[in-house]
Order: C-alpha cells, then structure tokens, then sequence
C-alpha cells in the first residue's frame, strides 16, 4: 500500500515579502546593466557617437522599468496598510541638484538643462520618495521636452514646491481628468502609475494638519508638461 503524501507544512509567503525580495533582486540586475551600458556609452562616444545616444535612451527605459516596479511596490504597501515616511533633514537645493546632474547626463546636449532653489536649506521629508516621485517627472520630461526642462525648488504659504517643467506637448487631457489617478487605458502609452504613486508618497508627507499633495497642469508659452509636489 503507498505512504500517504505527508501534508506540505512550509508556511505561505506574505505577498509582499515575494514582491519586496524579487523586487530587490531584479534593482540589484538593472544596475548591473545600466554600468554596461554607462561604460558602453563612454567607448562609444568618440568613435560612433549615435550608438552612445542611443544607448543613452536605452538606460532611461531600463530606469523606467526599474522605476516601475518599485512604484508598484510601495503602492501596494500603502494600500495594505504598511507604508510611512522616513522623515529626516534634507537641503532641497541638493535634491535638485542631484536631480539635474542625472538629466543632464540622460540628455546631452539634446536638451537645455536648468536648475534653481530659493528654499530653506533644511525641511524635513522621505528623501528616498521625494527623489522617486521627481525621477519619475524628469524621466517623463526627458521623453517629451522639445528643447529644455526646468527643475526648481521654492516655498509658498508654508509648503516646499519642487518642480519638474519641461516645453512639450503636456499631460494628455485624459491623465489631467483622472487627478492622478491609475488610467485603465493611458493615452500616448502613459497609465498614470507614476503619478498615482507621486501622490501616495506627498501624502505619506504630513506637517502642523497640513498634507502633501502633487499638482499637474500644461503651463508655460509652449503648453509643457508642469509637476509640482508639495510638501508641508
């Protein structure tokens, strides 16, 4: 007579830990492949300079990839109850910085660069989803921007305002309608997943009974694509 299977014992595994480890994991192999193809880009500039551009756009796919799937995560988190911001000092005009030194790379001389702050050297916020939620501004503006994008940090009625302007073709006025909601069916292969995270990690942010909040608008002479995240 066969044994009896014995019944498998080995406790499920919570979602979002198998979300968290793959995660991690899959970060770890894009920034393996974003070295090769920095050092790939550095040989290939002075001897085929379109092949350097060209791989150039093939890292801010695989960012927006690996942007991506830690938005998917932290999204998740919120919504099951386990997120909260990590809250420590920061200089505002160093995020900015940090954030315009990346472009400036991603874009060569495509695009016009430029950077300002007239904030206060120090607020307190989640450098980790301030630099994510602005990333994934820049990414877009890089994609979109006809000629320039502007980044920028200043204060108004009690709020830090950092901002990602670019002079395309805007927001498709079906991601302005959805006020950063998750599109079903995004136009112009937007699904509105970055912004919907955006606006999960201002509202992490909170000050004095004031919460953080992402505005959208095509402003400017051109009609370009504006972000603006608040933060009490």
């Amino acid at each position: 007579m066969p044994d009896t299977p014995t019944p498998d014992k080995t406790p499920p595994i919570e979602l979002a830990t198998l979300l968290a480890g793959n995660i991690h994991e899959v970060k770890n192999l894009l920034g393996q492949l974003f070295l090769g193809l920095d050092e790939a880009a550095v040989t290939a500039q002075s001897e085929c300079p379109k092949l350097a551009q060209r791989l150039v756009e093939m890292r801010l796919t695989g960012r927006r990839v690996h942007d991506r799937l830690l938005h998917i995560l932290t999204i998740y988190k919120a919504e099951s109850g386990f997120f909260s911001a990590n809250l420590d000092a920061y200089d505002p005009a160093e995020i900015i910085e940090d954030l315009a030194l990346e472009a400036r790379s991603l874009a060569g001389i495509r695009l016009i660069i430029e950077s300002s702050s007239t904030a206060h050297p120090s607020w307190y916020f989640d450098r980790y989803l301030v630099e994510s939620a602005l990333t994934n501004a820049l990414h877009n503006s890089l994609r979109h921007a006809a000629t320039r994008i502007d980044i920028s940090a200043r204060e108004e009625d009690g709020y830090l305002i950092l901002c990602v302007k670019d002079d395309g073709k805007g927001f498709p006025a079906q991601l302005l309608e959805s006020g950063a909601q998750p599109l079903h069916n995004g136009e112009q292969g937007s699904t509105g997943l970055g912004l919907y995270f955006s606006r999960t990690a201002a509202a992490a942010h909170s000050n004095k009974g004031k919460n953080g909040f992402v505005k959208i608008a095509n402003a400017g002479a051109q009609g370009g694509a504006e972000f603006a995240l608040w933060l009490p």
